[in-house]
């Protein structure tokens, strides 16, 4: 039987963290070429409405990414069903104004900042420290990539519905 992203419910608490570019940064589904999707951090809406296509990121090791290539691996069902929900409700509110965005149910806006703020660690830890010695390990390390273990757990709302009482971790 083929895993897919909804038979991946939530990890396993003694299951390791599933990372790097061969996973899904959402479900941990391992990776095949027609399942990957990979996700833009930063929104592609974004980057054009402030002109960030072109511009760049500094990274920790003060090396820098175009915000373009700012992007994690992440599995079609996790990018194009639940992430491209919660993105379209954001850009949404957003294009129509304050008053819309402040109407956004609360789980919403905090699956969709985030995504963004896990995504920015995801992906500095799959930037080695040092470019010219790989080896050496990631920018970010494992047991740092681990600290978000909770955040991530509550990410997973993007793809199983959950309900937070009293209130969403945010």
């Amino acid at each position: 039987m083929t895993e897919s992203s909804e038979n991946r419910l939530l990890f396993n608490p003694e299951e390791a963290l599933r990372s790097g570019r061969e996973f899904c940064f959402l479900c941990g589904l391992c990776l095949t070429p027609e399942l990957e999707s990979p996700e833009h951090i930063i929104p592609k809406w974004i980057q054009e409405r402030y002109d960030l296509w072109d511009q760049r990121l500094t990274l920790l090791n003060r090396t820098t990414i175009p915000y373009r290539q700012l992007t994690i691996p992440c599995c079609s069902p996790c990018n194009t069903e639940h992430l491209s929900k919660i993105e379209t409700q954001v850009r949404r509110a957003c294009a129509a104004g304050r008053d819309a965005v402040l109407s956004l149910p609360p789980l919403t806006l905090f699956l969709w900042a985030g995504k963004i703020l896990y995504g920015i660690v995801y992906r500095e830890h799959l930037v080695p420290s040092d470019r010219q010695a790989a080896e050496e390990g990631p920018l970010v390390p494992t047991e740092f990539l681990e600290e978000f273990r909770l955040h991530h757990r509550f990410l997973q709302a993007a793809r199983i519905p959950m309900e937070f009482l009293p209130h969403v971790p945010c």
